[in-house]
């Protein structure tokens, strides 16, 4: 085989590569939108707003009234101190797909990715381990506090993330995941302080999605 033989082919290889990853991602995402139908995206969005009023409700008046209770259980030991910190959120909550939050169940074996696919590693700002959810799974609260000073500054404490239909599919930022960051002082949605260009850039098949959490409360359109 000549060298010029031998370079066409392996570029034709490359291609057929290329080709293939190619179809490969097109058929993952459009399986994706056959498990998550359009139907599902308005509830989707609309429980999404609702728990995000919830919560930040719920931190006000944990703030409120029991700051003094908070700040003893995020000095706890750290392999209870996010399920107690929940346990505070629950006393508040009242919204009826939360306020019912079963803490006695184990999920640890629930895995949830980013808008690409890609799994959430550890060592990530958005992986959290520590998950309770409702009897009828119809929802799933995660929380991962990480600083134990944060409420004398207001700096970040920690963050919580949603699923909001339990442990079903696609369990995917941007499509049923979505997540807040938490201040000494208040809770705001995972992309919140950009603009709605640079939260759109990161709602995207190819990207993490986790700025879904702040793009669509803006008005931007459920990821297609």
């Amino acid at each position: 085989m000549s060298l010029g033989s031998y370079k066409s082919r392996k570029a034709m290889n490359f291609a057929e590569i290329a080709v293939t990853i190619f179809i490969v991602i097109a058929v993952s995402f459009i399986l994706l939108a056959k498990v998550f139908g359009v139907s599902q995206e308005s509830d989707v969005i609309y429980n999404w707003k609702e728990s995000l009023a919830a919560t930040k409700y719920s931190y006000s008046v944990i703030l409120l009234t029991q700051k003094d209770k908070l700040a003893e259980v995020i000095k706890s030991d750290g392999s209870m101190r996010n399920i107690n910190v929940l346990n505070l959120f629950l006393t508040t909550l009242k919204v009826d797909s939360i306020a019912a939050i079963n803490q006695h169940r184990s999920l640890k074996r629930y895995k949830y990715r980013f808008l690409n696919g890609q799994k959430v590693p550890k060592e990530s700002k958005y992986y959290v381990e520590d998950f309770v959810y409702s009897p009828d799974g119809n929802i799933m609260v995660g929380l991962n506090w990480m600083n134990e000073t944060c409420l004398e500054n207001n700096q970040l404490c920690g963050i919580m993330v949603f699923d909001m239909n339990g442990v079903k599919l696609p369990n995917r930022f941007g499509l049923d995941v979505f997540g807040v960051n938490i201040y000494g002082d208040r809770i705001e949605p995972f992309g919140t302080g950009l603009s709605y260009r640079e939260n759109q850039l990161n709602c995207r098949r190819l990207e993490t999605g986790a700025t879904c959490s702040k793009f669509y409360l803006m008005g931007g359109q459920f990821f297609k």
